[in-house]
């Protein structure tokens, strides 16, 4: 699997856009609200290298909690999946559970994305070629 970006907890979505460019990160896009996690997401890259930055738009939302355990930090790796189905199954056998099943990402053109965990590896994401 090809990595696709790497997810970024933030406090204020505009504030760590602004400290990302003079790092040489470019915007791909607008910020992006996500309803069924409550999150706004906005996607930048770095000569290829991409980065999702999350802010948590309440307590209810998909990282809320995470966002108060460990604040700005990454927190997942996202691959590509040419079959979604098949490689859950996979990382299953591989004693990941799954944290969040198959569901359409508006930044992402609504591909679904799934997220599951291991406790070797952390978090990861999944989203559909």
């Amino acid at each position: 699997m090809k990595v696709h970006h790497i997810g970024y907890l933030v406090k204020d979505i505009q504030r760590s856009t602004e400290k990302f460019q003079t790092l040489g990160f470019v915007s791909l896009g607008e910020v992006t609200y996500d309803p069924a996690r409550n999150i706004d997401i906005l996607f930048m890259d770095n000569q290829g290298t991409v980065i999702e930055l999350i802010q948590s738009k309440g307590d209810d939302s998909a990282v809320g909690d995470l966002f108060k355990k460990i604040g700005v930090a990454p927190y997942h790796l996202c691959y590509v999946s040419e079959n979604l189905e098949e490689d859950i199954q996979l990382l299953r056998k591989e004693k990941y559970v799954i944290i969040s099943p198959p569901l359409p990402a508006p930044a992402i053109q609504g591909k679904r994305v799934a997220f599951l965990y291991q406790k070797n590896v952390g978090i990861l994401e999944l989203v559909e070629a």
